[in-house]
């Protein structure tokens, strides 16, 4: 999700199906955006949120 020039957040873990939101869709704050879901190597469902320099999450560096 663009958050800003340069800022992008990444939500993973998401249940499959569940993204509630369109590509490039404005959201305001409390839109749900989909349901936490269990994906990869983990025992529970859970959120995986983060913040980043590109919305290309596999070469993207974190921003603290």
């Amino acid at each position: 999700m663009k958050c800003g020039d340069g800022i992008y957040a990444a939500l993973v873990h998401l249940q499959k199906g569940s993204i509630n939101v369109l590509l490039n869709e404005k959201v305001k704050k409390g839109t749900l955006l989909g349901k936490v879901g269990h994906s990869g190597n983990s025992t529970s469902p859970h959120l995986h949120f983060q913040l980043m320099d590109t919305d290309d999450i596999k070469n993207a560096k974190g921003i603290p």
